[in-house]
């Protein structure tokens, strides 16, 4: 008999506020007793190790579990009673028992002994937190009698969300008909389309909320030691691309007189080593050297990363590639010794959802967004020959969602957005010159993620975006810089927002997917007649995605998500503001952050002489709220973004080859940030949402590399 949850007798993923609660330097002693068979006694334990092996961050332990000793006041007691329930935490000072209850048959799986552990590291179930209605419904009528205590919700002052979002996929997540007494859900996520109370693993959340509980993390720089050791604990690494030409089984051997370890990745995602691990191994001989046999497939780029056993180990190695077809591998620089992406002084203030724009002084202006703390009007600009920011005045409105064009006068025209309370269709300049704000009159349509395009002429194009309300527009105008009027113009054959809208070599307008009826449509806008027309439809609808003019002409269209009719919230708890957005296909949106899942990982071109669409390769990870930009050799760099997560992957398209290559990753996870190309060919990457929302700033030099190696191994 299964037995899903804990009982009544049991309150406890948020954590429990406390200073006692965690457990000392992250050491949680254990002792199993009598009662399991040794099978299910090793497969405790290795579930154990996969919790330290999920946590840990760059191969240090965050938490540790170990064998019981005599000198240990504080530990756990597994035993095989009944149900499935623990104790929370370590409670320095109490007395009692921390028993973790593993009944067999029914408690003894991955995802179950997981649950429990984390209740014992400290953390209660996800439906507890203080803000669950948002998201859940509880139908107490259908709960068991003497259950209902199960189903508590916590305040702010017993439990800490950490500010991380509302995970629906967390292993401590109720399923839906937990302890119901007719069959009928217990609890209903109030999002369509979504599942709950998962037993499969732990999520990205769980893992992510342990390392901030016990200090340790993933976006942090530092770590502390690994307990029990007095000194930091180094393990040294080798990154590797690995592409095959053919779909098939490979075998990936090291050779070495030290102890290596070998690990898989379907993609990067360096915040989250373990999520994305699709095979390990450390142990196929004497010392340790590790084997790892793969059905690859064709064309899609790998992550093979090499390490060290144990700490502080270093040495040579050679990595034998077999199979039937020759494997491309490429070697990876670390940001410690290429430092590609380099750190540079931080923004004033932290943001998202603002502009950045190179002016003609080679300057880059940063304009409003939102902070952790409201709504922004202010202004600052990057020099990068010094690499120092400086604020320029305030504009007349607080807003993010806005456009930014810099004219051919070499001023910056700010238009509509959003201040959280109404969508704007206020309007200002920015004189470089003098540093000074202007208004210029008022955009016919009040409009927030819209697009905005410099014309041949001069004009600024407006086209598409949201009222307040989910009011999607099909309007554009026209913005004259030397009359300072704006003028309506020929409306979209479909209203959107969330698209991207791309000047032609010929000057006519490319205006791509978005929200509403759009999704894979595009449309062409002539300036001479003012029409929109509609050309050939991408392949894949999508909205958040990219549109880049190649030195060609071609617009290359990467990432994104895909769209159906299901109106959701985009909502920031430290905030407390939300935008209406539509949902994803079979996906949700995250109750925090901005973030959307089920994003793509597919990119394709437009040809502009033809009007038509061609898939090209697939990007190495899915991403949305990303950027791209095209750098002075003419390939396309794209940062950040992420599906659930914020990434710092980056990678890089060459139009000659129509290849994706991955490249250095960014110092700090981010999406919703902005990238410019500087004069001197380098990429500033500027806030953005992580955890929180961001001040930092970095840049792209490709010029830093220091090592790449390409090598095609043949079979032996």
């Amino acid at each position: 008999m299964l037995f899903p949850a804990e009982f009544a007798n049991s309150i406890r993923g948020v954590a429990a506020r406390g200073s006692s609660v965690p457990w000392t330097k992250g050491i949680v002693p254990y002792e199993i007793l009598p009662g399991y068979a040794s099978t299910q006694q090793a497969f405790i334990i290795a579930t154990m190790q996969k919790m330290e092996r999920l946590i840990a961050v760059n191969n240090y332990k965050c938490i540790q579990f170990r064998p019981r000793i005599a000198s240990d006041i504080y530990y756990i007691t597994i035993v095989n009673g009944q149900g499935c329930a623990s104790y929370v935490g370590q409670n320095t000072g109490v007395t009692m028992a921390r028993t973790v209850t593993l009944q067999h048959p029914g408690c003894i799986g991955e995802a179950h002994i997981m649950h429990e552990l984390l209740h014992a590291l400290g953390f209660y179930h996800e439906q507890s937190r203080p803000d669950r209605d948002d998201y859940v419904r509880i139908n107490y009528a259908n709960i068991q009698y003497g259950m209902i205590n199960n189903f508590d919700k916590y305040t702010n002052t017993a439990v800490d969300t950490q500010n991380t979002p509302y995970d629906y996929k967390s292993v401590m997540h109720y399923e839906k008909n937990t302890f119901s007494v007719n069959g009928l859900p217990t609890i209903e996520p109030l999002v369509s389309n979504v599942s709950i109370g998962q037993r499969d693993n732990m999520s990205l959340i769980d893992i992510q909320e342990v390392r901030l509980f016990y200090n340790c993390s993933a976006i942090g720089t530092t770590l502390p030691p690994i307990p029990t050791t007095t000194t930091r604990s180094y393990y040294y690494r080798e990154r590797y691309s690995v592409i095959v030409p053919v779909t098939d089984s490979y075998v990936f051997t090291s050779v070495s007189s030290i102890d290596t370890y070998g690990q898989f990745y379907s993609q990067t995602n360096p915040s989250d080593t373990y999520y994305y691990v699709i095979a390990y191994d450390d142990d196929s001989g004497e010392n340790k050297q590790f084997k790892i046999q793969m059905y690859l497939q064709a064309d899609i780029q790998y992550l093979l990363i090499v390490t060290t056993s144990y700490p502080h180990t270093i040495g040579s190695y050679t990595l034998v590639a077999s199979g039937l077809y020759n494997a491309s591998i490429q070697l990876i620089p670390d940001n410690a010794d290429s430092l590609e992406w380099i750190n540079t002084v931080n923004m004033t203030y932290a943001k998202e959802g603002h502009t950045a724009s190179l002016l003609t002084n080679g300057k880059v202006l940063v304009t409003g967004g939102q902070s952790n703390n409201g709504m922004l009007n202010n202004a600052e600009l990057y020099d990068s020959s010094t690499g120092n920011w400086t604020t320029t005045g305030n504009m007349s409105n607080a807003r993010r969602y806005h456009t930014a064009s810099i004219l051919t006068d070499g001023r910056a025209l700010i238009a509509g957005g959003s201040n959280s309370t109404v969508t704007l269709n206020s309007a200002e300049i920015y004189d470089p010159l003098t540093g000074n704000w202007t208004t210029t009159g008022h955009l016919n349509n009040a409009r927030m993620m819209h697009t905005a395009s410099v014309l041949t002429d001069g004009k600024v194009l407006i086209t598409g975006g949201e009222k307040f309300g989910a009011q999607y527009l099909n309007t554009s105008e026209l913005y004259d810089p030397s009359t300072g009027n704006w003028t309506t113009t020929g409306n979209l054959n479909n209203a959107r927002m969330m698209h991207a809208a791309s000047v032609l070599p010929d000057g006519k307008v490319l205006v791509t997917g978005g929200t509403n009826s759009a999704e894979n449509s595009a449309e062409l806008y002539n300036p001479l007649t003012g029409t929109w027309t509609t050309t050939g439809n991408l392949n894949n609808p999508r909205m958040f995605h990219t549109a880049s003019v190649l030195p060609d002409g071609n617009v290359l269209v990467t990432g994104g998500a895909s769209i159906v009719k299901h109106s959701v919230h985009l909502y920031n708890p430290s905030m407390g503001s939300r935008i209406t957005a539509d949902l994803l296909n079979n996906a949700r949106m995250m109750h925090t952050t901005s973030v959307l899942t089920g994003g793509t990982n597919s990119a394709e071109l437009y040809n502009s002489s033809t009007g038509t669409w061609a898939t090209t390769s697939n990007l190495n990870n899915p991403r949305i709220f990303h950027t791209a930009s095209v750098l002075t050799d003419g390939k396309v760099l794209v940062t950040g973004g992420g599906t659930d997560y914020a990434s710092n992957s980056a990678e890089l398209y060459d139009p000659s080859t129509d290849r994706w290559t991955i490249t250095d990753n960014l110092n700090t996870a981010r999406l919703l940030h902005t990238a410019s190309v500087l004069t001197n060919g380098k990429v500033l990457v500027t806030g953005g949402i992580n955890v929180y929302i961001l001040n930092s700033a970095e840049l792209y030099d490709s010029s830093t590399v220091s090592r790449t190696i390409t090598v095609n191994l043949n079979n032996p």
